[in-house]
């Protein structure tokens, strides 16, 4: 590998802060859609564990917005 294939393949690494948003908020979207359907597996009976799931997304929901600087909801 050549200097200049080295210095390409390194700036293919370096993403704008417009795509950074973007790969942050797939990424948390990714983790409440896994979220939401761990909590669609969970028995009536396991409150607890389904309340800390919905606190999860929660607070997921709201890295979302913090990121984004908008207070829309998903």
């Amino acid at each position: 590998m050549t200097d200049d294939d080295q210095k390409r393949k390194t700036q293919e690494l370096v993403l704008t802060p417009s795509q950074q948003r973007a790969v942050l908020l797939q990424s948390l979207r990714d983790q409440m859609q896994q979220l939401t359907a761990r909590l669609q597996t969970v028995p009536k009976e396991r409150v607890d564990e389904i309340r800390a799931i919905e606190a999860q997304l929660e607070k997921l929901r709201k890295d979302v917005h913090a990121s984004l600087g908008d207070t829309q909801r998903l």
